[in-house]
């Protein structure tokens, strides 16, 4: 049992990345003669999970939390539905006004020049790091769980994917930036029939805000011909 256990945790911790899931996938489904379609359309799927997760700061997204449903008889395979978004927007970080958060907030807009006040802010904004990575080089130390942050793994997926999904990442972003993220959190009320306390609309505005603008400026530093990748 110790070692099956030991195992899940080596999947969990240093296989759950694009990089290495495409090599798996690809080995799977020309073992069982799953026919080609069938292995980007798993790899689209899972780095949009990858696009959704790096946006609403979901950290989560280990390998329990996303799936595909093979039918082994008819050789197809079904891609579900997105599922478990339960640690979205750090919400198990707020408490009040004086989290870190707002306190690492505050001082980096007194002063945004100051590198080292950028990367207190940025620690703490993706304190809930991400567990589905783009590559290995986003996985620092797999057996304490160290990740780098959103940032840089969106910089590292940046550096190496091709432009078809850079302009898939782009489109997301600028999509929801052009939408009011206050709109959003009242559908959600009204579709789930909650009320949403105005805090804790305020600390996902304001974690999405800063997420957003972290995410557009380090897009911004690539050009069209810098992406480049293995699915090219």
């Amino acid at each position: 049992m110790n070692d099956e256990k030991q195992q899940t945790k080596y999947l969990y911790n240093n296989l759950n990345n694009l990089e290495q899931l495409w090599s798996i996938l690809d080995i799977y489904l020309t073992l069982h003669q799953y026919e080609n379609k069938y292995l980007n359309s798993i790899m689209n799927y899972l780095i949009q999970i990858f696009i959704f997760d790096l946006i609403t700061l979901q950290g989560d997204r280990h390998i329990g939390n996303w799936g595909i449903i093979e039918n082994q008889n008819d050789k197809t395979i079904y891609i579900p539905l997105l599922f478990d978004n339960g640690t979205s927007f750090n919400l198990w970080k707020l408490n009040s006004k004086e989290s870190p958060f707002y306190i690492n907030l505050k001082n980096y807009q007194e002063n945004p020049q100051k590198e080292k006040l950028k990367n207190q802010f940025l620690s703490i904004l993706y304190k809930n790091k991400m567990l589905l990575t783009c590559s290995e080089d986003a996985i620092t130390n797999a057996k304490a769980k160290k990740r780098e942050h959103n940032v840089k793994v969106f910089e590292y997926f940046l550096k190496t994917s091709s432009q078809n999904y850079i302009e898939l990442a782009r489109n997301y972003i600028e999509k929801i930036k052009s939408v009011s993220i206050n709109a959003l959190l009242t559908k959600i009320e009204i579709e789930q029939h909650v009320i949403i306390p105005e805090h804790v609309k305020n600390y996902v505005i304001d974690v999405m805000t800063w997420n957003l603008y972290f995410l557009d400026e380090i897009m911004n530093t690539y050009t069209k011909e810098q992406g480049r990748g293995k699915s090219e």
